[in-house]
């Protein structure tokens, strides 16, 4: 799973332009989203987490 979301949390968490596999591993998997998703869309994602993308970042909607 690629998208915005989880370049956003990479960069934030990591601080790094490298992909380790201990860093991949320590990112969130949102499985119960696949669930109810047959296909990974990034807005149905936004959705299901309740966030929005907001001056290049993200925030939970009010």
């Amino acid at each position: 799973m690629n998208g915005e979301i989880l370049n956003w949390l990479f960069k934030k968490l990591f601080r790094t332009h490298k992909v380790l596999r201990s860093d991949l591993e320590r990112l969130p998997i949102f499985d119960e989203f696949f669930r109810i998703h047959n296909n990974y869309c990034e807005q149905d994602l936004h959705k299901y987490l309740n966030i929005e993308r907001h001056n290049g970042t993200f925030r939970i909607k009010t």
